[in-house]
């Protein structure tokens, strides 16, 4: 987004001082780590760099929303709030046919460049206060990997997952994968090279799915070499906090079998995922307010949404239900950004393949190849027939615009809700960015479809360790523990991961 891009301008003159980009200077890395001439300033300069931009456009999306309500300058919010409602105007026109938009008179070019004249207001309103705005904003202040490392606990370590790919012409299809560690002990961050990228994204993928992480290469594939390099490096390790790149936003790490030895990497690992490690900065700072006890449900009536009522209740917790499939939609849009809201409904991600075989006529291609947003979403059934007319929809494109920027939770009970078009660096285009970019600081969604009734009793675990006072992450990872008592098999209790 212009605005966002335009911020980042104001900071990144002084980062990429070195004149590559960095899929350019990962590959020139790796190729040197092959000939023996890695240097720790190589491997300091990528961890670095992967500091200052990875998620920088999601976070930025986020954080400015926050500050635009935080502001309490009116023209600003008036401003920012005629572009969203525009927005989302223009992605329901989208939906309809040439021949619908002829018919009632919709320009759809004229009304994408009302969009864009509104975003240039807004911008311009944002760079008047670009001294307030973004001198110490702080998804553009450069950090370094010490930092991280002096924020680190006896037993966490910290790693970036980097993807890259060979841009030579004779080559062009090489992938590269890099670990970066960085443990308490760490003289320099740790390069662990994978060097079969293309193999992970391609048919190890294919036999993880399978297999959920239960055949017998997969864990050789996307962690041995990393763990290998922990036990030599720091033994002691039990905690990872782990930003991903490329397949890796496809793969619970936690669920991958190490046969050897019988274990999950759950067993063995506390793996939290973070959008950048710098998160790990934000540990010791002053802690935003508790969250009030409220909570939104939406979805059909469910057991799982009656379970999950009666527990807040039992807690004190105000709850708000949306159960009506014609209002459910409608009713999103009117939120006031509640603290808590749980979906339970059914989940959409249309994937390359999928997309190549729309037809024209039932839907419209153009949005889908438009803004990968319109590709993943919610849907929930109006009336008991499961036919498309039958069907309400929501696009992550849509929950872009929805009132987020208090909410500290959402969670997408519902299949294949994590997923969505991965960009190197900046993460995955689909419903949790978009509830990021929204403001919901975390989201709990799904990397496969769901086993329904092991789904419901996770989901009562959840959050009745989460109104013992556990933070969400532990909450979820105890709800796991317990919920393997019942469902061992890693495909139902390994779909969920907390995503912030």
């Amino acid at each position: 987004m212009k605005i966002f891009h335009s911020i980042l301008c104001l900071c990144l003159s002084s980062l990429v001082s070195w004149g590559q980009t960095p899929d350019s200077f990962q590959v020139n890395m790796y190729k040197q780590f092959l000939n023996q001439k890695a240097s720790s300033q190589l491997t300091e300069q990528l961890y670095n760099n992967r500091l200052f931009t990875k998620a920088l456009l999601r976070e930025s999306a986020q954080n400015t929303r926050k500050r635009i309500y935080a502001s309490q300058d009116t023209t600003l919010i008036r401003q920012y709030e005629a572009w969203i409602a525009k927005r989302a105007w223009y992605g329901r026109l989208l939906d309809w046919t040439d021949s619908t938009r002829k018919r009632k008179g919709v320009d759809l070019a004229k009304l994408a460049q009302e969009v864009n004249n509104l975003e240039k207001n807004l911008q311009k309103g944002l760079l008047r206060k670009s001294t307030k705005f973004t001198r110490k904003l702080e998804e553009y202040v450069p950090h370094t990997w010490q930092e991280i490392q002096q924020k680190l606990k006896v037993g966490e370590v910290a790693i970036e997952i980097i993807r890259a790919r060979q841009y030579d012409k004779k080559q062009s299809n090489l992938i590269y994968y890099t670990a970066l560690v960085v443990t308490p002990k760490s003289t320099q961050p740790i390069a662990v090279f994978l060097k079969n990228g293309n193999a992970l994204e391609n048919q190890g993928l294919k036999e993880y799915l399978q297999s959920y992480g239960q055949d017998r290469v997969s864990f050789a594939r996307f962690w041995q070499p990393i763990h290998a390099q922990l036990m030599k490096a720091y033994p002691a390790v039990k905690k990872v906090y782990l930003s991903s790149d490329g397949v890796y936003h496809r793969v619970n790490l936690e669920t991958l079998r190490d046969l050897a030895n019988n274990e999950f990497v759950f067993d063995k690992y506390d793996i939290q995922r973070v959008s950048n490690t710098k998160n790990i900065l934000r540990r010791g700072k002053k802690a935003d307010p508790s969250p009030k006890k409220q909570a939104v449900l939406v979805g059909l009536p469910s057991k799982e949404l009656k379970e999950v009522q009666q527990l807040l209740q039992d807690q004190q917790w105000k709850v708000k239900t949306h159960t009506q499939a014609e209002t459910i939609k409608d009713s999103l849009k009117q939120l006031k950004s509640p603290p808590v809201i749980h979906m339970a409904t059914h989940g959409y991600y249309i994937s390359q393949d999928s997309l190549k075989k729309l037809k024209n006529g039932q839907t419209s291609e153009q949005k889908y190849l438009q803004n990968p947003l319109f590709r993943a979403g919610l849907w929930w059934p109006k009336k008991t027939s499961k036919s498309i007319q039958n069907k309400e929809v929501l696009s992550a494109f849509e929950a872009q615009n929805l009132p987020l920027h208090q909410t500290d939770l959402v969670v997408l009970s519902a299949d294949e809700t994590a997923l969505g078009l991965i960009q190197n660096g900046e993460g995955v285009y689909g419903l949790p960015r978009a509830l990021h970019s929204a403001g919901a600081k975390y989201v709990l969604a799904s990397f496969w479809k769901i086993n329904r009734e092991a789904t419901q009793q996770l989901m009562q675990y959840f959050y009745r360790f989460h109104n013992e006072g556990k933070p969400y992450h532990q909450a979820l990872r105890l709800a796991k523990q317990q919920l393997r008592k019942a469902y061992p098999h890693p495909k139902d209790w390994g779909a969920f991961v907390l995503l912030e």
